[in-house]
């Protein structure tokens, strides 16, 4: 019994296709089995036999390998492990140690070919790893078991860290993205499969398959599988958004918009069309779907037509129809339509726009019926009409009266011109006609002479307009013939020639009647005629003067002007424009020009005179020095009035003194007032200021605005000692300081404001107006510096460093032409070495030798010379950028080139970097600029608009003097900065104040919240290094690592390492 066990135990050994065999203690064979000898003979073609070692039967890669084996079995037990044999087999081994008599006596082998589910396993390995998708899966502990590439390479580029088999949600997130995992694995184990949204740091969405993961009947972890549906989810939300968009403008729409069925059945119309047609919403759904045609058009005929155009063509455009509403009245309406179709051709819907046109109907139906009536007026009037084209002067329309004046039949009239037809006797009054037309568009009884047709000459009298018919600009003609009339005319004035040449005074007054005229005896005064013209100029009747002299009349306001007039006509007989004042009946006085002469009248001598009102010139003129010397908000005199007054203040005095001050102050916090509350309040508390100001000063002071919020004061008789008028300056300005200083009450809000003042105490010796208002505002300038109501003097010192600043200004302007400025770089370093480079301007100054910014910068920020020196700096940083790469210097290194707040804002600064770099041919990578965080705080759009120009073509961005200014981090975010840069004023003091440190620790942070690099300027000592670097920054720049450089000495001293 025991024998056939042994031998059925052999047969099932020799009969399967594992491989089995043992081994004693020395590792010789002692059993195999038919299996284990074939593999073995593949792999060495050597005969199998009992007593043979590993080493007798395999390669010595193999031998070894399986004698390792044989040992571990031995000394720690049964144990499982692979090999892949020479032939490519993987062979899964099961090892045992043989136990006899109680001990260890050999090792057991199990082996089975696992070659096809080895393969299958990396061939799914190998899908798994080509998918852009994310794989991953965890146990029950929600620890990290398998994960395929991209999940990989997605952790190390967002979050540097590299994904470990073991590892939990917070070893590879920040927490708060850590806790989310937790509860979807338990849902997934609990409930089964689902899918789940999430939102990536960077914004994307990604959309998560999760399965548990089931083994023997048991959920031992979690596979998920996760897909980038951005792009997805971003057009659907775009379609969503179109949908939209076309639903707006489907409700909005002015016009009818319909879709139908090719039956008639109506699918889709919008509310203008419900409208249009006198439905309600519930009558438009009931609608839906039924064929509303029969209720709708008006003509069977039309709707017939409209069909079979719309078949034919397709296309419909413009069909005017009627439509009956559901009230019975009928409109006009005008169709665009057209038919979709299928792709095998039939139609699917017929869809358009209605426009109600009945209003347009209606109106060329009364435009019909007036041109009719027109028509009969035309042809019926006795005067002649005649209508030509503006653009070629022919005939397009005459009247029959038209042609009995000219003698010609229609036919020979219509389509010619009037110089064709010889119409016009004088060309020379047709051309004065005719500009006169140009000029005006029309003119009235203008008379002329025409030619008929048969030569003879009439006297026409002309009424012409300019008229549009049917958008032709016309020309309409109304002609009279007063032939007849010009003829009795002309007798008449014969026969009145004699009664005029007898009426001498009347024709002399009425040459000169366009003004006032009147006419007195020299001998009394009195005056025996006066014009109508005169009457109403004085207010009074004609009775009233008659008889009296003007004298009497009290008609002179100033006699002296009178007796000034009489003398000239004693000496000259005549005088002409002479200004003077007269005094109306109603005692109004106002000023005249006169002319006056003397003239004989009938044997009598008398004097004609003629003046002219000058009140509209006079007002004209005192409105023009109002403008010229005061401001309009304040009525306070302006600058130009201000400096006359010192002008004549100062030629009032002979002797040398000092009695006289000037007062020049400025308001704070005006413009912060004028921006958040309006100008309406700016205006409202300049002239609280206006009024408070001359309430503080004498009658005999000036009190003037210069312009914005800027006044003076000119204080005179002071004195002729300095310093009494300097203790009576300083005595109003405490009064001003004080009285400004007060609460104002402006629209119903209280507000405050203070000033500052320079004072500039002067005489008659101290130089021009202009000097004086300079030393003025050198003094407030010194005040301004000091703080809210400080009062300052002009004194030497101060014109001195003006006169330094004008040097320096002058100096800047040569500079800038003659190129003497030099770019130094500074190196910015991190723990690897060279990471970037810092260009720093300096001013190679003929005479005050190398000048560091600090020393011009501001002014030429104020004098706007930053702009020409900008574009330097960017000029000479780019050729330096694209010599490196040219000499295959590191082409990594970014240039940071500084930007100041005046060069950013100016509109051409966008073009001006592209062309440089085109100019240059340096890389944008290799550019980097530094805005400061001031020039973020005004036009934040703008500013985002210009650098994501820049960025779009490669440039680099860095934030400098980061946490010095006022930024909002909910427009920080928005702008498409690089790097952030840690003043150095936090730098200098992080050791020893806490606050710096955590400024700096918040600056730090923030950069890798929004995916910034951060660097820290002004590193100068080792402590500050090291501080830093704990705080997590790891760039620096500094003295600690190298000085600015001129671009030799850099090069030499950090490129040729």
């Amino acid at each position: 019994m025991l024998n056939r066990a042994a031998a059925n135990l052999e047969a099932l050994i020799e009969s399967t296709d594992d491989l089995i065999g043992a081994v004693d203690l020395d590792f010789r064979l002692i059993t195999f089995n038919q299996a284990l000898s074939k593999t073995i003979a593949r792999n060495r073609r050597t005969q199998v036999a009992l007593g043979k070692r590993m080493e007798d039967l395999l390669p010595p890669e193999l031998a070894t390998l399986l004698n390792s084996h044989f040992q571990q079995a031995l000394a720690e037990g049964p144990f499982q492990a692979t090999l892949t044999t020479l032939d490519g087999r993987v062979i899964e081994f099961a090892y045992n140690p043989i136990i006899a008599g109680g001990k260890k006596a050999g090792v057991s082998v199990f082996g089975k070919d696992i070659t096809e589910r080895s393969h299958a396993v990396a061939n799914l390995s190998a899908l798994i790893e080509s998918k852009a998708d994310f794989i991953w899966s965890v146990d029950r502990n929600y620890r990290l078991i398998t994960f395929n590439g991209e999940l990989k390479r997605t952790f190390e580029a967002s979050f540097g860290i590299t994904p470990v088999a073991g590892m939990l949600p917070g070893d590879l997130l920040p927490p708060e993205r850590a806790a989310i995992f937790p509860p979807l694995y338990e849902r997934a184990v609990a409930d089964g499969p689902f899918r789940f949204e999430y939102t990536t740091l960077d914004g994307r969405t990604v959309e998560m398959a999760l399965n548990p993961i089931v083994v023997g009947g048991e959920k031992t972890g979690v596979s998920v599988f996760g897909k980038d549906v951005t792009e997805r989810k971003a057009a659907e939300r775009a379609l969503l958004e179109a949908e939209k968009k076309y639903r707006e403008i489907f409700d909005g729409a002015l016009e009818g918009i319909f879709q139908t069925s090719p039956d008639g059945r109506l699918l889709t119309a919008n509310p203008a069309l419900v409208q249009m047609l006198g439905y309600d919403v519930q009558d438009y759904a009931a609608a839906m779907g039924t064929d509303i045609v029969p209720d709708v058009w008006v003509d069977p005929a039309e709707r017939s037509m409209y069909l079979r155009l719309l078949e034919e063509k397709k296309v419909l455009r413009g069909y005017e129809c009627r439509f009956r509403r559901k009230d019975g009245a009928v409109i006009w309406v005008s169709l665009n339509a057209r038919a979709t179709f299928a792709a095998d051709g039939t139609t699917t819907i017929n869809e358009g726009f209605i426009e109600d046109i009945t209003e347009r109907k209606r109106t060329e139906m009364q435009l019909s019926a007036s041109e009719t009536r027109y028509r009969a007026v035309f042809q019926a009037s006795l005067d002649g009409m005649a209508i030509s084209r503006q653009n070629d002067n022919r005939y397009i329309e005459v009247n029959q009266a038209f042609l009995d004046i000219m003698g010609f039949e229609r036919e020979e009239v219509v389509g010619r011109t009037a110089l064709e037809l010889g119409f016009w006797v004088h060309p020379d009054h047709r051309q004065r006609l005719v500009d006169m037309l140009r000029r005006d568009s029309s003119f009235r009884d203008e008379e002329t002479e025409f030619r008929r047709k048969n030569g003879e000459i009439v006297w026409v009298r002309l009424s012409v307009s300019l008229i549009e018919i049917d958008g032709l600009s016309c020309v309409l003609t109304v002609m009279r013939d007063i032939s007849v009339a010009r003829a009795a005319a002309l007798q008449l004035a014969s026969a009145q020639e004699a009664l005029r040449t007898s009426e001498g005074r009347y024709r002399t007054v009425f040459q000169t009647s366009l003004d006032p005229v009147c006419i007195t005896r020299l001998s009394d005064g009195s005056i025996i005629d006066a014009n109508r013209a005169f009457l109403e100029a004085m207010g009074f009747a004609r009775d009233e003067v008659i008889g009296h002299s003007t004298l009497q009349l009290g008609i002179w306001a100033d006699q002296h002007e009178r007796q000034d007039m009489v003398r000239t006509l004693q000496e000259h007989s005549a005088f002409r424009e002479i200004q003077a004042r007269f005094r109306k009946k109603s005692g109004e006085i106002f000023w005249v020009m006169l002319s006056a002469s003397v003239i004989e009248i009938e044997g009598t001598t008398c004097l004609l005179g003629v003046f002219r009102d000058l009140s509209d010139a006079k007002a004209a003129e005192e409105r023009i020095k109002d403008l010229a010397f005061y401001d309009q908000l304040t009525r306070l005199p302006n600058r130009r009035l201000l400096l006359e007054r010192v002008k004549t203040a100062q030629g009032r005095g002979r002797a040398p003194s000092s009695d006289r001050a000037m007062l020049l102050l400025d308001l704070g916090e005006f413009k912060k007032l004028n921006d958040s509350r309006g100008h309406q309040t700016g205006d409202l508390l300049l002239r609280e200021v206006a009024r408070r100001l001359t309430s503080c000063v004498r009658g005999t002071d000036t009190v003037a605005r210069c312009g914005g919020d800027e006044f003076a004061v000119l204080l005179e008789n002071l004195g002729k000692i300095p310093e009494p008028a300097a203790t009576h300056a300083q005595f109003v300005a405490g009064k001003i300081v004080d009285a400004l200083s007060q609460p104002y009450s402006l629209a119903g809000q209280e507000c405050y404001c203070h000033c500052s003042i320079g004072i500039a105490v002067f005489g008659n010796e101290q130089g021009t107006p202009h000097q004086v208002l300079q030393q003025a505002e050198l003094a407030l300038d010194q005040a301004k510096i000091e703080g809210r109501n400080a009062v300052r003097f002009f004194a030497p010192d101060l014109q001195h460093t003006a006169d330094v600043r004008a040097a320096i200004e002058q100096d800047l302007h040569h500079a800038i032409n003659k190129k003497q400025f030099v770019l130094y770089y500074q190196p910015q370093v991190d723990s690897t070495g060279l990471i970037g480079v810092e260009s720093l301007i300096r001013w190679n100054h003929p005479q005050r030798g190398l000048l560091a910014p600090d020393e011009f910068i501001n002014l030429a920020e104020e004098t706007e010379l930053i702009l020409p020196l900008g574009e330097w700096v960017l000029e000479a940083a780019c050729t330096q950028i694209a010599a490196w790469v040219q000499r295959k210097q590191p082409v990594h290194l970014a240039l940071a080139v500084n930007i100041s707040a005046r060069q950013f804002r100016s509109p051409e600064f966008v073009d001006q970097v592209l062309a440089v770099l085109h100019r240059t041919g340096a890389n944008p990578q290799n550019l980097k600029l530094e805005l400061t965080e001031s020039m973020l705080l005004e036009d934040v759009e703008g500013v985002i608009a210009r650098m994501s120009v820049l960025k779009s073509h490669g440039l680099r961005f860095s934030l400098d003097d980061f946490g010095t200014g006022y930024s909002s981090l909910s427009y920080l975010k928005r702008l498409p900065l690089d790097q952030l840069k840690i003043d150095r004023a936090f730098v200098r003091d992080i050791l020893g104040d806490v606050t710096s440190g955590a400024i700096a620790q918040t600056i730090i942070s923030l950069s890798r919240a929004m995916g910034l690099s951060v660097i820290a300027e002004g590193v100068e000592t080792e402590e500050q290094r090291d501080f830093l670097a704990r705080l997590g920054c790891d760039a620096f720049q500094g003295y600690l690592f190298g000085h600015p450089l001129p671009i030799e000495e850099f090069e030499r001293t950090w490129l040729s390492r």
